[in-house]
């Protein structure tokens, strides 16, 4: 899997395609790859939360799923 600093280069190429490393864009575009890291954690965050929630409910099947992206989105 890809790993979340991967996943942000090529956010920002769709975003900005070649101008991505201008210098004028450098703002911007580090600001977006901030933005990306945030939420690409944020739904991490929130997936563990829909985990622990799930397994109080004892839906194991879904529970086992979600382990699974979430183990690998972790391991960029």
């Amino acid at each position: 899997m890809k790993n979340v600093d991967k996943l942000a280069e090529e956010y920002l190429e769709y975003l900005y395609g070649e101008d991505k490393d201008e210098e004028m864009y450098r703002p911007d575009t580090l600001q977006s790859k901030l933005d990306f890291k945030y939420g690409y954690n944020s739904a991490i965050k929130n997936l563990k939360q829909i985990v622990t929630q799930l397994q109080k409910e004892d839906i194991s099947s879904t529970v086992y799923l979600l382990r699974e992206v979430i183990k690998r989105m972790e391991d960029e």
